[in-house]
């Protein structure tokens, strides 16, 4: 019965969880990371009753799957070369020397 009821309870939250990622999509940055994170400490499976914890992991990974995409907009809002800096038009640069060391900068 127990387990009937977190399934129960999954289909209807799953429901009201679709409407409310849709509903923050509009939102401001902050507000809307301040509504995810919310959603991620109500949602997270070590938070819920035993018997909720498995039919709850599925609705936690779509908050979770927000909140990177988030994290993945501001970053590449706030670095307007991605996360890790200008790429390098031919690649890194080539150890010099047989060996395959750096050449020393003798001067």
């Amino acid at each position: 019965r127990r387990r009937n009821d977190a399934k129960q309870w999954a289909q209807e939250r799953l429901a009201q969880l679709t409407a409310e990622l849709r509903s923050i999509q509009g939102l401001a940055s902050n507000s809307r990371r301040q509504r995810l994170r919310a959603l991620q400490l109500e949602l997270h499976p070590d938070k819920q009753p035993e018997d909720r914890r498995s039919v709850v992991q599925p609705l936690f990974l779509l908050v979770q799957r927000e909140w990177e995409s988030q994290c993945e907009e501001s970053e590449m809002k706030s670095e307007p070369h991605g996360p890790h800096g200008p790429r390098e038009p031919h690649g890194p640069p080539e150890p010099h020397g047989s060996d395959g060391h750096w050449a020393s900068q003798a001067s």
